[in-house]
């Protein structure tokens, strides 16, 4: 439903949400890739929320969340291709 609606912006946070905790899964069953999968589909959402209102802090601070996390399982993963 939030993905059919993207005009509704609390929906959208939602539905990022979402794909969060879905990477949070992935990541317990050891999945990484996916989980990477889930988390860049939740960024690419929170992106376009801070975008549309730049004034929202919350937003704001899930966004640098999202985009931490990507880095440090981007950065597990250069380390895990390394050894």
């Amino acid at each position: 439903m939030a993905a059919a609606d993207r005009t509704n912006s609390m929906r959208q946070r939602e539905l990022a949400v979402s794909y969060a905790k879905l990477a949070l899964v992935h990541l317990r069953l050891g999945d990484a890739a996916q989980a990477l999968t889930e988390l860049r589909s939740a960024r690419d959402i929170m992106g376009a929320l801070v975008t549309a209102a730049p004034d929202n802090a919350q937003w704001q601070k899930e966004l640098a969340l999202f985009d931490g996390e990507i880095a440090r399982l981007e950065g597990q993963a250069q380390e895990t291709t390394k050894n």
